[in-house]
């Protein structure tokens, strides 16, 4: 395993000027579709010390996270993997109309109802792919994947179709949505380490919750299905989900289909 330190500084004519007077601007690179530039250096690294004092001593603003890459061997051993949307095929930006039961949400924060209705999205524009994810990462497959799913035998989910928004639409593919049955129990921390933000309500704990390391359970493998959901949810404002942890089988499955996920992640066991 390769662990990068990633750290973020807005994209602004001030903190351009700042990186040139300081002579590191070429370490710096645009993250595409956003408005910050971005300096990835090996963790816990001499140039990731170096990089860290020249930042506070410049007064910028930053953030920063580590990010894990793991040898395709590594991979090809684990049996259950967690595993996300490539921003390319995230369809957060895609209009959609869902219902909600709101009397399950939390009466502080209105975060986490429950879905009761059907996802709507229009068909003609998930460009033909193999596999999205949705406003709140839910995951949407093709119809060839869903037959694929129900041939294998995939477990820990339902299977619910998309209704598409244009209903005189000729679109001829039919997507559906995997609605995860099977939740995992806590992870077991320590190891397993988060980051808390401001932004977690007090009532619930939900909110400004986020990864900062690996998965670990201290639960027998067997005890996972094809597709699970985390306890914890992540993320702040109102699309806060679980992480998707998903068995080798079920992630081959999506990836020999054409789906486009992140790079796995093993999930490890104590």
């Amino acid at each position: 395993m390769r662990v990068e330190l990633v750290v973020l500084i807005k994209k602004t004519p001030e903190n351009h000027e700042q990186l040139e007077f300081l002579g590191g601007s070429d370490d710096w690179s645009p993250r595409e579709g956003t408005d910050f530039l971005e300096n990835r250096v090996p963790a816990h690294s001499e140039r990731a010390k170096v990089l860290l004092e020249q930042l506070q001593a410049g007064g910028f603003e930053f953030y920063m996270r580590e990010e894990r890459h793991f040898e395709l061997a590594e991979i090809r051993l684990a049996t259950i993997l967690k595993t996300g949307p490539e921003a390319q095929v995230l369809g957060s930006h895609l209009p959609h109309e869902v219902q909600f039961d709101w009397s399950e949400a939390c009466e502080t924060c209105m975060r986490t109802p429950e879905q009761v209705g059907p996802l709507v999205m229009q068909h003609a524009r998930l460009a033909d792919e193999e596999a999205i994810f949705g406003p709140r990462h839910e995951l949407i497959v093709s119809e060839k994947i869903a037959l694929r799913m129900i041939k294998d035998g995939i477990t820990g989910c339902l299977l619910r179709e998309v209704e598409d928004q244009e209903e005189s639409s000729v679109h001829d593919s039919s997507y559906f949505q995997v609605m995860v049955t099977q939740q995992l129990p806590r992870a077991f921390s320590p190891p397993t380490r988060f980051i808390s933000t401001d932004d977690r309500c007090e009532a619930c704990g939900q909110g400004g919750l986020f990864l900062d390391s690996p998965l670990y359970y201290d639960v027998a493998e067997n005890e996972f299905q094809d597709v699970n959901h985390t306890f914890e949810s992540f993320g702040q404002g109102a699309a806060i989900s679980p992480e998707l942890v998903m068995s080798s089988r079920f992630y081959n499955l999506l990836t020999a289909c054409g789906a486009h996920l992140e790079e796995p992640e093993p999930v490890l066991f104590v």
